[in-house]
């Protein structure tokens, strides 16, 4: 069975454009949050990611966090974040039965608090490694603690435990993915570089057809175009810059092998427009 997704903006930031795409200008360029709301006849309700909310504020308010927002200015109005996108459809966080998530980085879990009642997908290897050294070893890394619910644990389907799956022969490059639900109709993704644990999604849109969603895998639609890689001083921030090229380098193959395919990352602000 197919899923409805609707893409949801819940805030932004700014970066320097060259950043994050090589040839881009030194001058700021917006990157919207965004959240996948996902709705399945069997599955329910289900997020991908969760996006800024007020909790991101209220976090980086002390030192180191603060760092956070200082290199990456966060905009985020209360009625931006997904809570209440959600509502305003006539959908309460108690009708949310799952929440995944591509990795930890402040950006996609921030709203992680608005749906106490969810089960929490995501990458153990994630959570390991959002939990080794100090406070200031974990803002270089984009992790900001005090957003995890205290009984995240309780809640979490680790990605690990899953069923492997066979992937689509366009798929192959990228190993064996997870089923996330037993039946074949969401299966998530190894793309490895960007953060530890950090994984993409698959699935059958019932508007929009097949639909990969990329996470931080690239940034921009036009990561797709050309060998456009972000610049090597972000590098410093990622897990492993070589991996995360090497991933880059899958996806423009994909990306030309399978037009039909629809791509999208997380922080492309002309891609979330094409898809409001």
């Amino acid at each position: 069975m197919t899923w409805k997704a609707t893409y949801l903006r819940a805030g932004s930031c700014r970066h320097p454009e060259c950043m994050v795409l090589r040839g881009g200008k030194w001058s700021s360029r917006e990157f919207p949050s965004l959240v996948v709301h996902l709705e399945h006849p069997v599955h329910g309700h289900a997020l991908f990611d969760t996006g800024y909310s007020q909790a991101f504020v209220e976090a980086t308010r002390p030192f180191p966090e603060r760092l956070y927002a200082w290199t990456t200015p966060v905009d985020i109005a209360p009625d931006q974040c997904a809570r209440s996108q959600l509502a305003a459809r006539g959908i309460a966080p108690t009708d949310i039965a799952t929440v995944i998530l591509s990795h930890l980085h402040g950006d996609h879990v921030s709203g992680l608090a608005d749906f106490p009642s969810s089960k929490i997908v995501l990458r153990r290897e994630a959570w390991d490694a959002a939990h080794r050294g100090g406070r200031f070893n974990a803002v270089r890394q984009g992790i900001l603690r005090k957003l995890f619910p205290a009984d995240l644990v309780a809640r979490a389907r680790w990605i690990e435990e899953m069923p492997r799956t066979i992937q689509q022969k366009e798929f192959a490059s990228f190993g064996s993915g997870w089923d996330a639900f037993g039946d074949g109709s969401l299966v998530l993704i190894d793309l490895p570089g960007h953060a530890p644990g950090h994984v993409g999604a698959f699935f059958l849109d019932a508007a929009r057809g097949r639909t990969f969603l990329l996470a931080d895998a690239c940034w921009t639609g036009e990561s797709l175009q050309g060998w456009r890689p972000p610049h090597a001083l972000t590098g410093i921030v990622m897990h492993h810059r070589q991996a995360a090229l090497v991933t880059l380098r899958k996806l423009m193959v994909l990306r030309a092998a399978d037009p039909g395919l629809l791509m999208v990352p997380s922080h492309c602000l002309k891609t979330l427009e094409n898809l409001a």
